[in-house]
């Protein structure tokens, strides 16, 4: 079972642009999806491994399902609040692999 990480406010995605091959052999249930990363600030963490209001970076993104307000990473799912707003402010593709929190 996936660790639910709280809530993910201001949201965004960034699109990650890596060979498929290398990505799909490193992780085979990313096949046929696009590669996609989101960062935002978390909230409710029920781990409390992150306090209210820390940025945090996500795994690779499975689904992101607005409708119902729920996020899957390959490690871990996510309440989705309010998306856009993000600090980042743009899409930063493979950039966003170099944030470390």
């Amino acid at each position: 079972m996936k660790v639910n990480r709280g809530k993910l406010n201001n949201w965004q995605t960034h699109t990650i642009d890596y060979p498929e091959d290398v990505v799909v052999g490193m992780y085979p249930q990313l096949k046929g999806k696009d590669f996609v990363i989101v960062t935002g600030s978390i909230t409710d963490d029920p781990s409390g491994k992150r306090i209210n209001n820390d940025h945090c970076r996500t795994s690779f993104v499975l689904t992101i399902d607005r409708e119902n307000g729920i996020l899957e990473t390959l490690n871990s799912v996510y309440e989705l609040g309010i998306e856009g707003g993000d600090v980042l402010g743009v899409d930063l593709g493979n950039g966003v692999l170099s944030l470390f929190y």
